[in-house]
């Protein structure tokens, strides 16, 4: 009797171990949240999942059975891997990893041929893989906040990509390819090399372009040691390319933290232009009056003097 009630009592003072999926947020194809017992029990049902702010070390396997998810969120954990079957989620179009210390792009994610959203951003990627066009149906790409130098001569095959965050303390020039993504909206990259200017020109369709520096790129999860080469390189712009006026569809310019000294008279051709961050830049008060009045329609944010 003694015997079987320590049991108990042993039973009662052992931590409950949770779930894999406590915590979840599940939605149907509506967006109405589903209970995790329904989930399990209609799979089928399942459209988004987010696993966000757990800590998980592995994905559930539970998340296999989800065959038409839509979408998966599984920020700030400690996933070093992804597993294998995470390829037989077919379905998937949008996947948020960011966070993460997976430190290789998974060849599981690679196989999602539907995937449109794919972030993974400050997760100590090393490099971008050319087999990145095996996501042909790709729009928007975050790859920000890794240990990557370079990127990728596939990246141009993305012919469909939209948005493309590449921010990395690392980063500082594109490949020539990128010219190709003719359907691209919206650029961030910093630091940047000038060189890369003539590149961006030849972007049509490009409507936001961030080109910030200086401490505004140290903003990035996961990094903790900058060394000084690295360093070195951030507020890498001391000048504006005369034909920047060529990308006449930007909407969005900032160039905040940078070194500039002097405006390019082409900027009066950006007419659709509404926004221009140039705080943090060391421009004479003659030079941000000129930039106010190269743009009068648009919002010129510049240092109070």
């Amino acid at each position: 009797m003694l015997a079987a009630a320590s049991l108990i009592f042993l039973a009662l003072e052992a931590p409950m171990q949770a779930a894999p999926l406590d915590g979840a947020d599940l939605c149907d194809a509506d967006g109405r949240p589903l209970d995790v017992a329904t989930a399990l029990a209609a799979p089928e049902r399942v459209r988004a999942l987010n696993l966000s702010g757990a800590g998980r070390t592995e994905l559930p396997a539970e998340v296999r059975r989800f065959k038409e998810l839509r979408t998966l969120e599984v920020q700030g954990g400690g996933m070093k891997s992804l597993p294998d079957w995470l390829a037989e989620l077919g379905a998937l179009e949008r996947l948020d990893l960011s966070g993460n210390p997976l430190g290789t792009l998974p060849l599981s994610v690679l196989r999602l041929g539907r995937l449109r959203v794919l972030a993974v951003r400050g997760c100590r990627l090393a490099a971008i893989p050319e087999s990145i066009s095996t996501l042909p149906a790709i729009e928007d790409l975050d790859v920000g906040g890794n240990l990557f130098s370079t990127l990728p001569e596939s990246l141009g095959e993305l012919s469909r990509l939209a948005v493309l965050h590449v921010t990395s303390h690392y980063l500082h020039t594109l490949p020539p390819s990128a010219v190709r993504l003719t359907r691209l909206r919206e650029l961030a990259v910093y630091p940047v090399d000038f060189a890369d200017f003539p590149l961006l020109t030849g972007l049509p369709a490009l409507e936001i372009l961030r080109l910030n520096g200086g401490s505004r790129a140290m903003q990035t999860p996961g990094l903790t040691e900058i060394p000084p080469s690295v360093l070195a390189l951030w507020n890498a712009i001391d000048r504006l390319p005369v034909r920047l006026g060529d990308l006449t569809a930007l909407r969005t310019l900032r160039l905040a933290a940078n070194k500039l000294t002097a405006i390019p008279p082409s900027l009066a051709r950006l007419s659709r232009l509404a926004e221009l961050d140039l705080r943090g830049n060391p421009l004479p008060e003659a030079e941000k009056g000129r930039a106010k009045s190269l743009l009068p329609k648009a919002r010129v944010e510049v240092d109070p003097c």
